[in-house]
């Protein structure tokens, strides 16, 4: 699965980005720094430049929306607070077929998401159902 994170500056998402790719899934990230965190582990696939998100959150969505379309991302996840913006703007984001995750939580004191591949897995399922679900009403 293709999965996608929403910024790639910290330890959040450096662990989680580990998790998902051991766990066999592609890992991509957005960033304003071209050299952030995540751009320096293996398990990175991809560093996606996007406008810096604290100035100006809906041209980060803009430009979030648009990678995730072009990459053929199957699953976004929240690293960071961009969910404040994902969440303010639910219908935006669901009518741009963004599926998403928000249950993924970090352990704070060993930065770990060891949840998160299994939640993937469940995200994965959905995305098939529902497209299953799709092809049913045709």
């Amino acid at each position: 699965m293709r999965v996608l994170l929403t910024d790639g500056s910290g330890l959040t998402a450096r662990q989680t980005a580990a998790q998902l790719a051991d766990a066999g899934h592609t890992v991509g990230v957005l960033s304003p720094d071209p050299v952030c965190l995540a751009r320096f582990t293996r398990r990175v696939r991809h560093v996606w430049r996007v406008p810096p998100y604290g100035p100006d959150p809906l041209r980060w969505l803009d430009a979030m929306l648009s990678v995730y379309q072009s990459a053929g991302t199957d699953v976004l996840v929240p690293t960071q607070e961009q969910v404040a913006v994902l969440s303010a703007c639910d219908d935006l984001v669901r009518a741009a077929g963004v599926l998403m995750s928000l249950r993924c939580a970090v352990d704070a004191s060993t930065g770990t998401a060891s949840r998160l591949p299994r939640m993937i897995s469940a995200a994965s399922k959905a995305l098939i159902t529902s497209s299953r679900s799709g092809e049913a009403r045709r």
